[in-house]
């Protein structure tokens, strides 16, 4: 067996997939597909460009590539061809089905509501998971919580997967801690013409307000 062409990894490689010698220009004697789990046959039918009969070409297994991932169904995605006999190349499409966010949540002690929560990350129910955006909500909450002067928030993301449903809830267990509160001025150097007590007075953070 030889892979072709390779969107990210091979979904269903098939053993030591290894380049084919010679396979790109040959007919093509039949084409395949297999999934790690449920599609629709007539989405992944209509969008491969490989086609029985036809000289095999890169152009039309990487447009087949870029149109299947366009789908947003699938992580991963490749193209695997063997050499018949006779001389023609049997293909086969590998895809790796893609998880989408289920549910997101959170947890703990929050110190802001789960609206202002859900506007500081880019996650959102529906979309393609992932990983790399889990962590990234995690850092946008410390930050947004860090405005509000939790200057001790600690934010922990999980993912939990359920690969019956290709699907994804999304945790985030929040300890905001203590929210930081003014304290009172210190005033260092010649003041005048002003007082220190003029200028607390004009001060907007009074000692003991929340940060």
């Amino acid at each position: 067996a030889g892979l072709l062409l390779a969107g990210a990894l091979a979904a269903a490689p098939p053993p030591d997939p290894a380049a084919a010698p010679g396979a790109i220009g040959r007919t093509i004697a039949s084409v395949a597909w297999v999934a790690d789990g449920p599609v629709d046959a007539k989405t992944v039918d209509g969008l491969i460009g490989i086609v029985a009969g036809r000289p095999l070409m890169e152009a039309d297994t990487g447009n087949t590539i870029r149109d299947l991932y366009g789908t947003l169904l699938f992580s991963e995605i490749a193209v695997g061809a063997d050499v018949l006999d006779d001389g023609r190349v049997a293909v086969t499409i590998y895809l790796r089905r893609a998880y989408r966010v289920r549910s997101i949540s959170f947890r703990g002690r929050k110190g802001l509501s789960g609206e202002e929560l859900r506007r500081a990350i880019s996650l959102a129910e529906g979309q393609p998971f992932v990983a790399a955006t889990l962590d990234a909500g995690a850092d946008a909450i410390q930050r947004r919580l860090s405005t509000e002067g939790y200057l001790q928030a600690t934010v922990t993301p999980e993912a939990d997967f359920d690969p019956k449903e290709f699907a994804v809830d999304v945790k985030y267990r929040i300890d905001a801690g203590h929210r930081a509160r003014s304290a009172a001025p210190f005033f260092d150097g010649d003041l005048g013409p002003y007082t220190a007590a003029r200028l607390e007075e004009q001060m907007k953070g009074k000692p003991g307000k929340a940060y």
